[in-house]
Formats: structure tokens, sequence, C-alpha cells
């Protein structure tokens, strides 16, 4: 069983540990900004399971099903209406 901290990825039975990731999206003069913070170590596929999970919270606090969600997630995958134009290594201390 996963300690508090930590999510099973499913169907691969492997642990990934996910100990105090941050994502913060914000708007500054009318821009998008994402700032992803992760310590050496991290790996993507925790911050692809924080998105599964901010997926389920949003569609919790609308009231709606997942798949809605989903769908709009996808939508904007497969057809950004946004560029990412800046790419800044934020380091973090451990």
């Amino acid at each position: 069983m996963p300690k508090r901290n930590q999510r099973q990825v499913q169907g691969g039975g492997r642990v990934i540990s996910i100990d105090n990731p941050h994502i913060v999206v914000f708007s500054r003069e009318g821009e998008l900004e994402t700032d992803i913070l992760h310590k050496p170590g991290d790996r993507y596929a925790t911050f692809g399971i924080m998105v599964a999970d901010i997926v389920r919270h949003i569609a919790n606090a609308f009231k709606v099903e997942e798949k809605f969600v989903w769908l709009w997630v996808d939508k904007e995958r497969y057809k950004p209406t946004s560029p990412i134009t800046e790419i800044h290594p934020i380091p973090r201390r451990h």
C-alpha cells in the first residue's frame, strides 16, 4: 500500500513518489503562466499523475462527470489555443 504522499501507477504495479511537487498556473498581464517546480530525481510521470488528479478535482468542483473535463483537455491537447513561448528552469531546494 502506498504511503500518503505516493500514488500507484495503474496497471504497472509501480509506486511513484509524489513528494511536494508544485504546479502553479496564474495570469500575468493577460497571459497564462505555468510554473512547474521540481527537484532532481522527480519524473514527468509524477506530474502526469497530478494532471489526472487535477482533472478529477475540477470535475468534482463543477459537479460534472470526468469525461466532460477530459473532452476539453483533449481538445486543447490536440489543438492548443496558445503556444509554450518560454521555458525557464526554476531551481528548487530540497
